[in-house]
């Protein structure tokens, strides 16, 4: 997979701690002009003040080229002036704007900073903003909360609280060390960052344990924002253990105490985990990216396995990759099929390191990023279509291989997370592989896959009381191995395989696109995928009216997207060799 590679962003801010509420910015972009005037009596006097004034002797050469307010009223003025006045801002706010426009620097002090965010904000030079924003989140905040996010709203810095809790979630980390100080946090602070989704590396017991000890350095005073504090605590995330060390004290307490009781009923029905929804459920942070998934490219591919992450509409340098443990999976992870239920990623079927076909279904957590085997499908198979509704899994038809056998299977099964159990459906009329499937609007969709040895065009739907399959208007091309998606009552079928011209046996990529609405019934054509895209891989991610596919090209694997709402094909990536599915989930991941 291609190294994760940052987006362009602003260089850190040097500073100099000068005491604990005061510190100095430089510039090193800044240029002084004029420095052989720095030493004689200024041709400009200043006068400052709301109410009380005070004045300034400056020179006209040195401002006008420091900042453009003042080459302006200059010009304004005539060449004889020699004063002017400020009565917006206070004389603490200007003398330091007037320090950073002879030197490039800019003092910062607590008692003074309402003052300096003023004049800062007057003169509206972005580097002063840039350095109030920075002693804001990382000093202001720590002092006196309230005031910032006030100041914040005020002067329209918009993303100073985000960003003063994503400092807050990185330094809780230094909990675990013992080095988090529990006087100086605000009640407010700490009820924004819990009410944020935030991420932090620390574990949500960690997290209860610094609000308990918080709560007990002023006991008396703070005793009563304790159940506010543990109302915003996500107990669902913790583990089985955990919750078994929840104290009494705060299990005395009925809201919490029904909210740890359910948390420990859903620590202990690991498949019924997908079905749920809320906040609660997900670790802090989590926010829906598009997924990429690899394994390793040793002999053994269930020894390590890769994932990818990146938010929709973003840079596509700016993945973020992490590599993970043994996996535990037994089959072959190209191979097999794929869905999501809720949160979590379903893997299913596929061949072993004997080409024989398996019936083992895995689920992917992504807060624990850890792959869990739950309930075999009574067959085995691979090369079948699978899909899911939004609290069942579906797999379709398939290949079913030993080395002695190759069946091509007719036969549908359901799972029920809720019972982590299989129960078989109305089979498919004939035995297929290779077909792609939904499931939408209450029925099961199916399209092509291959009969025999050849691509087919077949479209058939099976309702949810499961009947009988009845057949709906076929495709426009034969195709196998390709993809569909559902949105908006619409069913999207790009890519695959279909059968090469005057070629019997042989297949081509299918660069025919298409796209059936169940309420009219009838296919449109979409614009065709680009012949540069080589493969488009059968798996697909939807995200913001887009669906999102690898495809093969040279040799390597990139990824692109198709935008439904302008039937256009959009160019992303280089993801590397190696990968082999993609998928849309929740993830909690440090992006800094």
């Amino acid at each position: 997979m291609a190294a994760s590679i940052a987006a362009e962003e602003k260089q850190p801010l040097e500073f100099t701690e000068i005491s604990e509420n005061k510190a100095k910015y430089t510039n090193k972009e800044f240029t002084k002009k004029h420095t052989h005037l720095y030493n004689t009596r200024g041709d400009l006097k200043i006068i400052v003040g709301k109410a009380a004034k005070a004045t300034f002797v400056g020179h006209k050469a040195v401002l006008k080229d420091a900042h453009e307010y003042f080459g302006e009223m200059f010009y304004n003025q005539g060449k004889d002036g020699t004063e002017t006045y400020f009565k917006e801002i206070t004389a603490n706010g200007f003398n330091a704007m007037f320090e950073y426009f002879y030197h490039g620097c800019i003092t910062i002090e607590q008692n003074l900073f309402p003052e300096i965010l003023e004049a800062a904000s007057f003169f509206k030079v972005e580097y002063v903003l840039d350095a109030c924003r920075h002693f804001m989140i990382h000093c202001l905040s720590v002092v006196d909360y309230p005031l910032t996010v006030k100041l914040a709203g005020q002067y329209g810095l918009n993303g100073v609280s985000d960003e003063i809790c994503k400092c807050f979630g990185t330094f809780l980390t230094k909990f675990a060390n013992g080095k988090m100080p529990f006087k100086d946090c605000s009640k407010d602070k700490l009820l924004d960052f819990l009410r944020r989704n935030v991420f932090t590396e620390m574990s949500e017991f960690s997290l209860l344990q610094y609000v308990l000890k918080w709560v007990n350095v002023n006991k008396k005073k703070r005793k009563d924002h304790l159940l506010p504090l543990l109302r915003l605590i996500r107990f669902h995330i913790m583990e089985a253990e955990e919750l078994e060390s929840v104290p009494d004290e705060i299990l005395a307490m009925s809201d919490i105490r029904k909210e740890v009781e359910d948390a420990k009923l859903y620590c202990s029905n690991v498949p019924g985990q997908c079905l749920t929804e809320g906040i609660k459920y997900l670790s802090r942070g989590s926010k829906k990216v598009v997924v990429v998934s690899a394994f390793s490219d040793e002999s053994d591919r269930t020894e390590s396995n890769m994932f990818g992450y990146k938010e929709p509409n973003t840079d596509e340098a700016s993945w973020f990759v992490e590599e993970l443990g043994p996996s535990g999976l037994t089959a072959d992870y190209t191979t097999m099929n794929q869905a999501t239920i809720g949160n979590f990623l379903f893997v299913a079927g596929g061949y072993d390191k004997n080409c024989t076909s398996r019936a083992c279904v895995f689920m992917y957590d992504t807060r624990t990023r850890k792959w869990t085997e739950v309930e075999s499908m009574s067959q085995a198979r691979a090369s079948f279509a699978m899909c899911s509704s939004k609290n069942r899994l579906y797999v379709i038809g398939g290949v079913y291989q030993t080395a002695n056998e190759e069946q091509i299977l007719s036969s549908v099964e359901m799972y029920s997370p809720a019972e982590n159990a299989w129960q078989p459906i109305t089979s498919l009329v004939n035995g297929c592989f290779n077909q792609a499937a939904v499931h939408c609007q209450n029925g099961l969709y199916v399209s092509g896959g291959i009969q025999d040895t050849e691509p087919i065009s077949s479209f058939v739907c099976l309702q949810d009381d499961f009947a009988e399959w009845k057949s709906l208007p076929g495709m426009s091309v034969c195709r196998q191995g390709h993809s569909m998606s559902t949105l908006g009552g619409k069913c999207y079928v790009l890519g695959g395989y279909t059968a090469k011209q005057n070629s019997p046996g042989l297949v081509t990529n299918c660069d025919v696109n298409e796209v059936f609405d169940l309420e009219t019934k009838q296919w449109t054509v979409l614009t065709s995928t680009p012949k540069e895209y080589g493969h488009l891989y059968r798996h697909t991610g939807l995200v913001q009216n887009k669906i999102y596919f690898l495809c093969n090209m040279d040799s390597n694997v990139y990824i692109n997207n198709f935008d439904t709402e302008y039937n256009e094909f959009n160019t992303g990536g280089l993801v590397g060799r190696g990968v082999h599915k993609v998928s849309i989930l929740q993830v909690a991941y440090s992006s800094s």
